[in-house]
């Protein structure tokens, strides 16, 4: 992505959030509608669930030029979300309702160019995080 697709995530981001929380309520109405068997993965509260969303997307909005410095973390979730029974497929699902939600908070102001920046870097996060999946994977077969 280059330096102005930075910049639309990140004043994307901040045009929504002092509304966060209803975006993220929202994502999470549209996964568990997608994929309702994801449900059981949470706890029923889902409070402190949608306030690790809502700081995990700051920080990947805020910090979308470098997002080499969070390749570990990411990777790491990628191994806690396994370990959660998170599956490959659940993640193309996580994208394209963060990716409605986050055009229903910005309404008109989500452009085409916009979603295609969160599209890339959406996908960016889930292929460090299924990167540590799968290196987790590959670790624990060789033990």
């Amino acid at each position: 992505m280059d330096p102005q697709a930075h910049r639309r995530i990140t004043a994307s981001y901040d045009a929504i959030a002092d509304r966060i929380d209803a975006m993220v309520q929202g994502f999470y109405r549209r996964l568990f509608e997608r994929a309702p068997e994801v449900r059981v993965l949470f706890k029923q509260d889902m409070t402190i669930q949608r306030e690790h969303l809502a700081a995990s997307l700051a920080l990947i909005a805020r910090n979308i030029e470098h997002l080499d410095i969070l390749a570990e973390p990411l990777e790491i979730l990628g191994v806690e979300h396994v370990a959660f029974g998170a599956q490959p497929a659940h993640y193309l699902i996580v994208r394209d309702a963060m990716l409605d939600a986050l055009e229903e908070a910005l309404g008109d102001r989500c452009t085409a160019e916009l979603r295609a920046d969160w599209f890339a870097a959406l996908n960016q996060v889930i292929a460090l995080m299924l990167k540590g999946a799968i290196t987790a994977a590959a670790d624990a077969a060789r033990a």
